[in-house]
């Protein structure tokens, strides 16, 4: 963008100076037909040499707005950009932060879950104590 701008900028610097030579070869003209017999001719070159300046003069103020317009443009994408790397940044942020907290869960989850391995290991061997003591006692019946 800043590119661009700097080449609109010479582009218009540019087509100033011409409008500056072409008014002052107008001014050398002007003076010339005062002092020539043939001043039908110098006016209508001289009319030519004006209006190319006025158009030349407009070309500069529509590469001015242009410039302006992309001057404009730029600001707007610096702050956009501005913006999106503040957001992109809190969003890591929160997602470092959500990593953690589910880290934290994980852990505890797990605690819980080798907690309940423990606790089914106790059933299993009070069933098999029960199972055991059930089955002598039925064995001390029968005799």
């Amino acid at each position: 963008m800043n590119a661009l701008s700097n080449n609109v900028e010479t582009v218009t610097n540019l087509v100033k100076a011409q409008s500056e030579i072409i008014e002052n070869l107008s001014n050398q003209v002007s003076s010339v037909v005062k002092g020539t017999g043939n001043e039908k001719e110098f006016k209508r070159v001289f009319d030519k040499i004006a209006n190319q300046s006025k158009l030349i003069n407009n070309v500069t103020k529509k590469l001015n707005k242009t410039i302006n317009h992309v001057n404009e443009l730029a600001a707007v994408w610096s702050q956009t950009t501005i913006r999106f790397d503040k957001e992109f940044n809190s969003m890591e942020e929160e997602i470092e932060e959500n990593e953690e907290k589910m880290e934290k869960m994980e852990k505890k989850f797990m605690d819980k879950i080798e907690k309940l391995q423990e606790q089914v290991k106790l059933l299993h061997a009070s069933l098999n104590y029960v199972s055991e003591a059930s089955a002598s006692s039925r064995k001390g019946k029968a005799i």
